[in-house]
């Protein structure tokens, strides 16, 4: 029953994505668990909800990044969020979240078009490039 639940409101999250609803289904996620992709989506939801770039990014375009460039990085989840102004377009809003228990490991906007891999997320002094405000 609970999965048929969660079914269905996943389902009805996928045509809006409102604070409200975001909020809802982020009280509804089980961490003991794991986090599965559509968690991590909604984790990621409500941390751009929580911080000043959520009239930056659109909420609703949250996508799990799955490229080869997280391949080295199992148990961590990434998600982007793309840019509502089209001269900001390069910019994405990203959220690195841990698949065992939920926590965010790294939250901001970043250039996907500037990075050859996520190592920087993981140890931020072998950053070669500056991640921005993204403004």
């Amino acid at each position: 029953m609970k999965k048929t639940t969660l079914l269905i409101f996943s389902l009805m999250m996928m045509g809006c994505a409102s604070a409200g609803n975001v909020q809802k289904a982020y009280q509804a996620i089980n961490l003991a668990d794991g986090v599965d992709g559509w968690e991590a989506k909604t984790i990621a939801q409500k941390q751009l909800i929580d911080t000043e770039f959520q009239k930056q990014y659109y909420l609703n375009s949250g996508q799990v990044i799955s490229t080869v460039l997280v391949h080295d990085y199992p148990d961590y989840w990434f998600v982007g969020f793309a840019n509502k102004d089209f001269n900001q377009s390069f910019w994405e809003y990203l959220v690195v979240i841990n698949k065992k228990d939920g926590e965010i490991k790294f939250a901001g906007p970043y250039v996907p078009l500037g990075v050859a891999n996520f190592d920087w997320v993981f140890k931020p002094e072998s950053q070669n490039w500056k991640v921005g405000d993204g403004a």
